[in-house]
């Protein structure tokens, strides 16, 4: 296993090292671009339930580096646009499958809308959403009263938490603002 100094000299060299949630254990072997080569990267990604190698392909490091890149929450088909826009053309069945890889790899997170599923950055510190019906605004927020409560409500049954997601729908304030102004016209 390669220690972090020598992970960091790799990812100084125009390597990819993307962090997230769950530990990366160890860079198996190192991407190199050689002309129009490309040697693949694999990350053991070690959590609490197994470990799991993912190839880091030209398609995956592509998704991940728009999704990382942004503060977002992608839908497939918008990722498919904007890696067309990018020069990037990857087919709508390719981009789910990778979409789905990296997700269970523990690189980027996911949350079920009613319609969709929408992807984000594995980074960031816990939160929920709350969705804009009239919209589509997806505002994150966190409140500890409410983490406090879940928790609760688990211990209460026995029940061993892995994680939750909660999401709220309704208007955001800038609808509700908008509807109220056409209705004192």
């Amino acid at each position: 296993a390669r220690n972090s100094t020598a992970i960091a000299k790799h990812c100084n060299a125009g390597l990819v090292h993307y962090k997230c949630k769950m530990q990366i254990h160890e860079l198996i072997s190192t991407s190199l671009i050689c002309g129009s080569t490309i040697l693949p990267l694999v990350y053991l990604i070690e959590n609490r339930y197994h470990s799991q190698m993912i190839r880091l392909t030209m398609q995956r490091k592509a998704i991940l580096d728009l999704i990382n890149g942004s503060n977002r929450h992608w839908d497939a088909e918008e990722v498919n646009r904007e890696l067309a826009d990018r020069g990037h053309a990857v087919g709508i069945a390719t981009v789910y499958r990778n979409l789905t890889t990296l997700e269970e790899g523990g690189l980027i997170t996911s949350i079920q809308l009613s319609d969709r599923k929408r992807y984000e950055r594995a980074d960031k510190v816990h939160h929920d959403h709350m969705i804009c019906t009239d919209c589509g605004a997806i505002d994150e927020f966190s409140h500890q009263k409410i983490e406090t409560l879940q928790e609760a409500a688990a211990r209460e049954r026995g029940f061993e938490m892995s994680g939750h997601q909660l999401v709220l729908f309704g208007r955001c304030a800038r609808c509700v603002a908008t509807s109220n102004n056409r209705g004192k016209r």
